[in-house]
Formats: C-alpha cells, sequence, structure tokens
C-alpha cells in the first residue's frame, strides 16, 4: 500500500467541524429526588389493528410501593375498557369474566380517575409499564403540542418551563380541569421524557418507569418484553396471543392480565438487579440509559463534574476542542471482493486508551491546568518529529497525548468529516487534507498521520493539557459489593480497575457451573456495561432542545472567537460533559487502529474494514495461510506491552475475535473470509462445501425494514435476526460464484418477494401533523393517535409503473416527490398493503374505494442495490468497483459548523428526512486575510472576469481591484459576498 497521496487532482470539499453554541455551561450539584412513596401502578393495553390502534380494553395491577424494599402485597387487580370499540358480545364477555374472577371492571375514563389519579398518583406512586408512551396515550381524551413556555396563575410566561418537552405531546387525561395534562417527548427508540404538567399553578410531576427503557439500560441484548423475561427468568413468562385485533375471547382477556404480571415481575427483577449497585441516589425513573448508571457511580464517589469545577476553559476554548472531536473510524478497504482475513478487536478499546493517558486523573481534578505557550508548541512540534510506532510502546508516552495540536494541513492523513462524492450523507473518512485555515486535531490524529505517511504535520500551536489536584469531596465505592472491586478514587485508575475485576470474574464464571456460572456471568456483564457507560459517551452529552423561535446566540469553533448566529436550537451539555476527554479518548481510539495498520504494513497486510476497536486483516493472495497467522500473530503480539492491566502479562490488547475459531470445536482456527461494501456494512463467513455460512453480519441499512420471514427451527444465531443474516448469505453466495455484479439472487428467493414495508412510529408533532388530512371529520380516538405503530411502503420506481404511470406522474408532480405510502401495522405486509392510503391526503386503500398496491415494490426490489451502497470517502468506492480502495486527496472549500448529529438517521432517512442530520450553525468565516487570498487567487486564475464578480456579488468594481491587486485589505462583509459568488 502506498504511504504517499495519490497522484490525482485535488477535490474542493466543504467539510464540517463541531462547534460550541454558547448556553448553560456552569451547573450546580444534582438535588438528590425524593423517593415514591405510593403504590406501583402496572397497565398494560390492548388496541385495535387499525390505523386508529384505539383501547379496547387493558389490565391493571395495583401494588405496595417498594423500590427499595422486596416484594411489595398486591393491593388491587382488575380491568378496563373502551365501550366505543368494543361490540356488546365482547363487553357482555368482559363483564362475565370479571365477575367470575373477582375482578372490578372500569370504563377507561374512570380508570384513569379511580386508579391511575386517586390511588396512584396522588399518592405519590408509580405508574410502571413496557413502551409506556403508547400505554399511556391510549387514555388520551385529546391531544396538543406541547410549548417550550408556559404560563403562570397571572398569565405571564414561565420561564421555568422544561423545553425538554418541546416537540413533543401534551395528552388531555380527565375532563376534571383541575386534573394535570401528561407531557410525553420521544428521545429515542428506548427512552421517552414523561411527566405530569399543569397549565397553570404548582403541582409535582409524577414517577414513571418504563421497564423498556430500565432493561435496556440494565441488560444486553432484550429489547421485547419476551425477550427480557427470559433473560431475567422471571417466574411469569410472556405468553403467545390469539390474532391480535380479532374478536375478543377469554384466552385473549387472560394474555393481557398475563403481560401485565409478567411486567411487574421484570420490573421487580430489575429492581434488584439495580439494588446490586449500591448506588443509593438512583431511582429505577432516574435511570434512562447505560449512562445514567455510569453517572451515578462518579456521583457515589463524590466527583463534582467539570462543568462546577473548571474556571479556565473559556467559551472561546470550548469551540477550539470540539471542533477537534471526530467519532469512531469506520472504513471499508477492500470493497466487494471475498478475502480471506483475521478478525481481531482491541480490549475494551475506550477504558483502555482512558487508562493509557491517565484521564482518569483529569476527571476526578478539582481543575486542568492548561498551557497554551510557545514552548508547548515547541513541544508538540519535538514529540510529532520524533513520533515512532517503537516510541509508543512505552506507556508512559501515552499520557503525553493530552494535547490539541492547531496545524496546516498539506496532504496530511486526518480525520474529514463532510459529504464525499455524490452523497448528500455526512462521513467521517481519513482523507489526505489540506488548508489554507490552520485546524486543530488531537496531537494523537497528528502522530497517526505521521505514523502513515512518514511526514510530520506542520504544527502552528499546540495547547497542552494536565490534571490539578484530587478534588477534596472524593470518597471510595465498592463496585457491585465485590470484595475486590473497591474502588478509592484518588488511588485507583476506575477505568482500569473495572476491567481487570471484569476479567477476574469470567476466569471464575469460566470455572463454575450452575447457578453460580449465571450469576458471575450477570456480575460480568454487568461490569461491561458500567465500563461502557462511563468511559466515554456521557463526556461528550449534549442534549439538542428547541427554542420556540429563533433567537441570537453566539458560537464558537476553530477559530476560537465568536460568531454570531441566529437559532432555533439550543445544546445543553449533559451533567458530565467533558468535551477535552472526548476528544483525547476518540482520538487515541483512532490512533491505536492506525498503529494496527502500520504494523500490519509493515508485514505486507491490509484490512477488509475497520469499525471503531478492530479490523479485519486480509490474508494476501501470494502467501499461505501458515505465513498469514505468522504475520497476524507480529501484529497482535506487537501491542504486548501497551496492556495496562494487573493479570494480563503477556497478553495482548489486540486479540482473535470468536468468529475466526470453529463454532462447534472450541479453540480450534477455522478460515474466515470477509465481504465488505461499504462502512458498517459487512460480513464474515466461513465456506462449507462451496457454501457460505454467516458468522457475524452487519444489520447497517437493514434495521428499518420489517422481516419478510422468521427463522426456521434450529437456526444458527448469528446475534443479527435471521432474515438480515439470510440476506448477507446471499450477497457472499453470489460473491463466491462470480456473481455480485450480476446481483446477489434476492429476485430467485421466493422469501424476499413479500411487499417491503418498514415500521414507523409517531413519535413527534411534526410526523402526527402529516395525518391532518387524513384524521379530518374523524373523532380524535378513531384517527391516527400519537405513538401509533404503522407500516411505511416504498413506491417503486416512475420507471417501473406501466398501466397506472400516468396517475402516478400526476401523483409526484401535485406532491412535489414520490407518495408517502402507510398502511395499519400487521406482521405480513403483504396482507396490510391492501389497506395502504396516503399520508399527505388520507385517500387510498381497498377499504376506501382505492387500490394503490401496484405502485408498492418487493423487498427485493427496494434491497436490490444493498451491495453496492457506495463507501463514499474513497474515490473509486461506488457502484460496481471492487478490490482495495484509494483515499481522496481534498482541499477545504468552507467549514460548516455543525452540532450534534442524529441518533436516528436510519428512521429519518426512511420516513423521507433529510439525510444529512447534524444540527446545522453556517459557514465558519475565515479570516479576512485567508478570504482575500481566496478571492484573489480566483480572479487571477480566470474562474471569473473582475466585472462577473462584481456583477454577481454586488460589489464595486473598485473592490474587486482592490482585491485583485492587493492595495488594501477590504471589509468581512465584501469578502463574504465575494466568497459566496465564487461557490455558486
Amino acid at each position: 500500500m502506498d504511504l504517499e497521496p495519490p497522484a490525482v487532482d485535488i477535490e474542493p470539499i466543504d467539510i464540517r467541524l463541531r462547534a460550541y453554541l454558547a448556553g448553560r455551561l456552569k451547573a450546580g450539584p444534582k438535588p438528590k429526588q425524593p423517593e415514591p412513596l405510593g403504590p406501583v401502578l402496572t397497565f398494560d393495553c390492548e388496541t385495535r389493528t387499525d390505523t386508529s390502534q384505539r383501547l379496547r380494553f387493558g389490565a391493571y395491577r395495583l401494588d405496595e410501593g417498594a423500590i427499595r424494599t422486596e416484594g411489595g402485597t398486591l393491593l388491587d387487580e382488575g380491568l378496563f375498557y373502551d365501550e366505543g370499540a368494543l361490540s356488546k358480545t365482547e363487553l357482555e364477555l368482559l363483564r362475565t369474566y370479571a365477575d367470575e374472577h373477582g375482578l372490578p371492571l372500569l370504563p377507561f375514563e374512570d380508570f384513569t380517575e379511580e386508579i391511575l389519579f386517586k390511588r396512584c398518583y396522588d399518592l405519590s406512586g408509580t405508574i410502571v409499564g413496557f413502551n409506556l408512551p403508547f400505554d399511556l396515550s391510549r387514555l388520551a381524551l385529546s391531544v396538543s403540542p406541547s410549548r417550550s413556555t408556559s404560563k403562570d396563575e397571572n398569565g405571564k410566561k414561565d420561564r421555568t418551563f422544561d423545553r425538554r418537552f418541546k416537540g413533543g405531546f401534551t395528552f388531555t387525561l380527565s375532563r376534571d380541569r383541575n386534573r394535570p395534562n401528561l407531557r410525553i417527548r420521544h428521545v429515542d427508540r428506548r427512552r421517552a421524557f414523561i411527566q405530569f404538567h399543569r397549565e397553570y399553578g404548582s403541582g409535582y410531576p409524577g414517577y414513571f418507569v418504563d421497564v423498556k427503557t430500565l432493561a435496556a439500560a440494565l441488560l444486553t441484548g432484550a429489547s421485547s418484553l419476551g425477550s427480557v423475561a427470559k433473560l431475567l427468568k422471571t417466574e411469569t413468562q410472556k405468553s403467545v396471543a390469539e390474532a391480535h385485533g380479532a374478536p375478543l375471547t377469554t384466552k385473549y382477556i387472560d394474555y393481557a392480565r398475563n403481560d401485565v404480571h409478567c411486567t411487574w415481575e421484570c420490573y421487580q427483577a430489575l429492581l434488584d438487579r439495580l439494588a446490586q449497585h449500591e448506588l443509593s441516589d438512583l431511582r429505577p425513573m432516574d435511570v434512562f440509559s447505560e449512562a445514567s448508571i455510569g453517572k451515578a457511580y462518579l456521583r457515589a464517589m463524590g466527583i463534582k463534574p467539570w462543568r462546577q469545577t473548571e474556571n479556565v476553559f473559556s467559551p472561546e476554548l470550548i469551540g477550539v476542542i470540539m471542533s477537534s472531536y471526530y467519532g469512531g473510524r469506520t472504513e471499508v478497504r477492500i470493497r466487494r471482493d471475498v478475502r480471506e482475513v483475521i478478525y481481531a478487536d482491541f480490549l475494551s478499546m475506550y477504558p483502555t486508551v482512558n487508562t493509557l493517558q491517565g484521564l482518569w486523573r483529569f476527571l476526578i481534578a478539582d481543575e486542568t491546568k492548561v498551557d497554551d505557550s510557545e514552548t508547548a508548541t515547541e513541544w508538540a512540534r519535538s514529540f510529532l518529529s520524533t513520533a515512532t510506532p517503537e516510541k509508543l510502546l512505552c506507556q508512559d508516552e501515552w499520557r503525553n497525548l493530552t494535547a490539541l495540536v492547531q496545524v496546516k494541513p498539506s496532504d496530511d492523513l486526518l480525520p474529514v468529516r463532510a459529504a464525499f462524492g455524490k452523497s448528500k450523507a455526512t462521513n467521517i473518512g481519513l482523507n489526505y487534507l489540506t488548508s489554507k485555515e490552520p485546524l486543530w486535531f488531537t496531537l494523537a490524529d497528528c502522530v497517526a498521520s505521521k505514523l502513515l505517511t512518514n511526514k510530520t504535520p506542520e504544527v502552528v500551536k499546540a495547547i497542552r493539557f494536565a490534571p490539578g489536584a484530587p478534588q477534596g469531596s472524593l470518597k471510595t465505592k465498592s463496585i457491585l459489593g465485590i470484595e475486590s472491586g473497591r474502588i478509592d478514587p484518588p488511588k485507583d485508575d476506575f477505568f482500569k480497575r473495572l476491567i481487570e475485576l471484569r476479567q477476574e470474574v469470567k476466569s471464575a464464571r469460566d470455572q463454575a457451573s450452575g447457578a453460580d456460572y449465571d450469576r458471575l456471568n450477570t456480575e460480568q456483564d454487568t461490569l461491561k456495561i458500567i465500563a461502557n457507560s462511563t468511559s466515554y459517551g456521557h463526556l461528550i452529552e449534549m442534549n439538542p432542545e428547541d427554542l420556540e423561535m429563533r433567537a441570537n446566540k453566539k458560537l464558537f469553533g476553530f477559530m476560537g472567537q465568536a460568531q454570531e448566529i441566529q437559532s432555533g436550537i439550543v445544546e445543553t451539555p449533559g451533567e458530565y460533559f467533558h468535551p477535552l476527554l472526548a476528544t483525547l479518548i476518540t482520538g487515541a481510539a483512532r490512533l491505536m487502529l492506525a498503529l494496527a495498520e502500520r504494523k500490519a504494513l509493515d508485514e505486507g497486510l491490509i484490512w477488509s474494514f475497520c469499525d471503531t476497536d478492530g479490523l479485519a486483516l486480509a490474508k494476501p493472495s501470494d502467501v499461505d495461510r501458515a505465513e498469514f497467522h505468522a504475520r497476524v500473530g507480529r501484529v497482535l503480539d506487537w501491542f504486548v506491552p501497551l496492556n495496562p492491566y494487573a493479570g494480563q502479562a503477556g497478553k495482548s490488547i489486540l486479540q482473535f475475535e470468536n468468529e475466526n475459531f470453529s463454532a462447534s470445536v472450541k479453540g480450534q482456527l477455522e478460515p474466515l473470509y470477509c465481504y465488505a461494501v461499504s462502512a458498517k456494512r459487512y460480513a464474515l463467513f466461513n465456506i462449507k462445501d462451496g457454501k457460505a455460512i454467516i458468522r457475524k453480519a452487519s444489520a447497517h441499512g437493514l434495521g428499518f425494514w420489517r422481516a419478510p420471514f422468521e427463522a426456521p427451527p434450529g437456526a444458527i444465531d448469528t446475534g443479527t435476526p435471521y432474515w438480515q443474516s439470510e440476506l448477507w448469505r446471499l450477497i457472499c453466495q453470489a460473491a463466491l460464484e462470480g456473481r455480485d455484479s450480476d446481483g446477489f439472487s434476492l429476485f430467485n428467493d421466493d422469501r424476499f418477494h413479500s411487499i417491503a414495508a418498514g415500521q414507523t412510529t409517531i413519535s413527534k408533532w411534526e410526523f402526527f401533523k402529516w395525518f391532518d388530512r387524513f384524521n379530518e371529520g374523524r373523532a380524535y380516538r378513531n384517527g391516527v393517535q400519537p405513538f401509533n405503530f404503522l407500516l411505511r411502503f416504498p413506491s417503486k420506481r416512475r420507471s417501473e409503473i406501466d398501466e397506472s404511470a400516468s396517475e402516478f406522474a400526476s401523483w409526484c408532480e401535485r406532491h412535489a416527490g414520490e407518495p408517502n405510502l402507510i398502511a395499519p401495522y400487521d406482521r405480513d405486509s403483504t396482507k396490510a398493503s391492501a389497506f395502504v392510503f396516503h399520508r399527505d391526503d388520507g385517500k387510498g386503500g381497498a377499504h376506501m374505494g382505492g387500490d394503490y398496491s401496484h405502485w408498492l415494490t418487493t423487498l427485493a426490489d427496494t434491497l436490490s442495490d444493498y451491495d453496492i451502497h457506495a463507501e463514499a470517502k474513497f474515490r473509486n468506492g461506488d457502484g460496481l468497483n471492487s478490490g482495495e480502495l484509494h483515499r481522496r486527496r481534498v482541499e477545504v472549500r468552507r467549514v460548516l459548523q455543525v452540532g450534534k448529529e442524529s441518533h436516528e438517521w436510519e428512521e429519518n432517512e426512511a420516513l423521507g428526512l433529510k439525510a444529512d442530520a447534524e444540527i446545522q450553525f453556517g459557514q465558519a468565516l475565515p479570516s479576512p486575510e485567508v478570504m482575500q487570498a481566496a478571492v484573489r487567487e480566483a480572479l487571477l486564475e480566470g474562474r471569473l472576469t473582475s466585472n462577473e464578480l462584481s456583477r454577481r456579488a454586488g460589489v464595486s468594481k473598485t473592490t474587486v481591484s482592490a482585491v485583485r491587486n492587493s492595495t488594501n485589505l477590504v471589509s468581512s462583509k465584501s469578502l463574504e459576498k465575494m466568497l459566496a459568488a465564487l461557490l455558486e
């Protein structure tokens, strides 16, 4: 592989840098929240299966409140119903069932008032469910948007209103105006903010625990009620329902009650799991993710957040730090070519680079020392010029990486965030970068460039960081009550000790059996969650919040100065937000991958793909398997001196992954093959009798689609849904047989010929408004309601539609795009397709006298180009191109400043929303000197004549002449106009 930049023209490109939108940086200590003292209400709703998903009936149980004690006494159990959604026969069946089982049966409005409000909310009780937003919204009488401001009793604006709920829903649950409304704002697929709220006056927000959210934070590999119950081994397991929406039966009522009992038992078991952490200030209703647990551990150790202790980090410095932040490196280097590989990954990458850099010292420090002197700059130049892989084998050298470096890139191999090639979506690539304007990177990224190019980046300035003295509030904390898991923050590196403790527990587990094995396996899994949740994510936590209207804000970015912008969004830092540590962690992780790449190159190896903490090293065609294994072994062994963990002497931090070993013979290596398409789109497989056997497959780009078929009995679990593994098997088999240029046989597999459909949830007010036309004339409870889950159908391409081409074209012309086709949820997408309607006007469906099934396409058609998805960050990474990819050579044209990227890009893209989903803050303006030089260069090169530039930019010819002849420095405003004209 060539270490020199490619001998091709440089591409001008707009890069995107993270920026800091000044807001509430300082934060006081988190106040201790009161414990809920009242009963626990657990309930579940059964609904219609039409577009309304209106409540039919539900079941509930009321138990003694017991979030810190075992058990709890059952106080009441019953049923409730919506008379308007049941036939007389069904209602009579419910009454008979309730009488026979001694259960109260309440109209749903009575259930809301008598049980939910009087016997739970009024007594400071807790409301529990699985996927609570859906069940709570079934009880609503009406809905309105949640606003970012409210009014007090005198009608004045109440500035204390929680703007976290902007864009969410406010539900009316009661006809009694004294009862609070309920506000819900969807955060992501696992979380939502929920609280009671009064329009006027005060009232407490209530206590809500979504078992789905709590389980996601405390467990791994469980997302449904059935999978959670199975993993927790509750006495009551989720039962199998009869067909949903069918006429009501006694068995179906049993099923609904069983769901409630199962949810309650899962809740109790999860409380036990939470109690093992011994985190007295962490209530179950405060657990939103693994990070909630991680932050609670930091509070338990008395660690004050950086935002409470720092005074030296100005907004200007924070902007510089944020501009150096990039996420994990993920790339495909050998595309659409079957290669034998060995797949290796780094042991606990983020905790490991935390430990090597000594970042725990920063987290517990009472201040961070900043050195931006010329001495620091000279030191950085010297460090970079002498950087070698061997130098970095010394663990102490990693503590020198706590620095940021401003460089003037000139064909340096550095991270670039941009929309590459023809792609509209933003990617982060490692590209040969040139920029007239100096840019900031971590020292680790600059070292990686030096190692991979043998060229030292030109350093303009450097800032070194060092921890101050430990905080005086620190205290010891035991992890999971394990005797050897006691952490003394000033003496113990928390990240290091967690990994050591997990390795100890795993070793003990492997020697155990039965109940001891299960207990130790749970412990090691929990330790993994703690390590992952404390070592990175919360340090870069930014919570975007919508403003009621756009406002003037100050934005700080890579130039270290304020820029006035108008924004309709603010970004509020999380409790333990520490952008310096976040950028140092990810930079060091990218350096680890660069070291692996460098050592692989030294052994004559390249890689098929890399993904944040691992890479698949590829066997050269002219090397036999024994020699390949020997070379890979030398690459892995090279990292042995960098293992910082006690009890790991002689073990490398770069290790074989399980996929390299036989699935049937423990410890035996088996030839592993890779077929990769683009970042996060790859499969690893074995070959037996010429057939591909999937071992690991990416689900990237597939998660939105409904499964077209289920796994047969005895199917191998690859960790990926069965249908997705089968998709990859077909792709890999086609590649093995040389058919990958002609498609991968989805069209010859009947299983993929069902109608393509993806599940979507009405999770935001803007989504709900899409159905205004459909809901027009319908009572609220009979229309599409918030949090309904529906199916969305892609349409055929216009060229594929024959008999209705004119109708289809007319639709596209009227609505400026292809139709958004929706249907009520059904596991069988083909059955649901008969009820498809247009989201925008509510028309369609056989039940409405229309039929649009001929506009729909199959999953085979939809995924027919899945295996040619572009790896856009490389020059030859698109279409049918295969083999080794070549890095782009790019030059910065403009710097666009952005905020947090979307967490739900896949769902947004499927909904027809913007794929480029970062928060956009606009262009960063270069210095006047740089702008004038750029305009002068364009004039001298003849890209525009002086007259054309004057006309397009709306500036005088005298001004243009002053720029061309460098007679004087022109105003920034005129230069901005001329730059914009040049970029048109």
